[in-house]
């Protein structure tokens, strides 16, 4: 006797069709490129959240993330890939940061991810070993924060982003990183045992500094004294996370600086901006912002 294997149901989205089983395979495949920062698409899941602030850390074998703010529902949590193939709605947008930062935060030698999420006897624990295999049971306590572990095997030296996080924290003049833009603070422990705060730069003060916000869109410019960092690096992002770099952007050599704009479009590898007309009014914002802050 045979039994014919069940066939993937076919989901209708828009103008498409998706058989859900393949496509899950197909995202584990397609994953995002590894200059995607796995830190930045969490950072997204928090702001969208509504956290006041990001807290990174680590404990033994792992990197901890945790932030406040509204709960990742049940049904993320039981089944964090479906949104992708639903229509838009107004919580999606969240979900699929959640999804994406989920998905691209496997990596070699990861023994598991953990995400603890929701408040009293409707706070949950999802674990997950394996791409598309996650357990989802009851986790109460008086804890309210989502609190995202990745750990790690013993066997390797840690991974993740968080030690040079660590580092930079440190450094009196730190080049823009995947942090920068944050609207909220973000908060890292290392050895040295208390947190240190990374200020949203809304709320960062001293010569050499303008931000400034023209319709959403905000821009940060510094002049640096660092001696290594050569050249102007600009940077340009979305939804308060970096996404690359800006080229042909006319500074002298001593500014550097980003321009975050939520309306910006991005590409299916979500690390490059789509060149429309909003970025290049986007562009144009940042460029006289510049000529501005030179004649400060």
């Amino acid at each position: 006797m045979t039994t014919k294997k069940p066939k993937g149901r076919l989901v209708e989205s828009g103008a498409l069709r998706v058989d859900r089983s393949k496509a899950l395979k197909k995202l584990q495949k397609y994953q995002l490129p590894g200059s995607v920062s796995r830190l930045g698409l969490w950072l997204k899941v928090a702001v969208f959240s509504g956290a006041l602030e990001l807290r990174l850390g680590g404990e033994a074998r792992s990197n901890v993330y945790r932030f406040g703010g509204r709960p990742l529902p049940l049904r993320a949590l039981r089944r964090p890939y479906e949104v992708l193939f639903e229509p838009e709605g107004d919580e999606s947008a969240r979900l699929r940061h959640f999804s994406l930062a989920l998905m691209n935060s496997y990596y070699e030698h990861l023994t598991s991810i953990e995400v603890i999420s929701g408040v009293g006897k409707q706070r949950y624990r999802l674990v997950t070993r394996q791409f598309g295999q996650e357990d989802v049971t009851p986790c109460e306590a008086d804890e309210e924060d989502t609190i995202v572990r990745l750990k790690w095997s013993p066997l390797v030296p840690a991974p993740g982003e968080l030690p040079p996080l660590i580092e930079r924290v440190l450094t009196a003049d730190p080049p823009i990183d995947v942090l920068d833009m944050s609207p909220i603070p973000v908060k890292v422990s290392g050895t040295f045992g208390e947190f240190r705060k990374l200020v949203p730069a809304e709320q960062r003060k001293g010569s050499g500094i303008r931000f400034s916000c023209i319709d959403r869109t905000r821009v940060f410019l510094k002049r640096t004294w660092n001696i290594s960092l050569t050249g102007s690096q600009f940077r340009i992002g979305k939804d308060g996370v970096d996404v690359q770099a800006l080229s042909d952007i006319k500074s002298p050599r001593s500014v550097f600086g980003w321009i975050d704009d939520p309306q910006l479009t991005l590409d299916a590898s979500m690390a490059r901006v789509v060149k429309n007309k909003r970025y290049e009014h986007v562009r144009e914002i940042l460029e006289r912002e510049i000529v501005r802050f030179q004649n400060e």
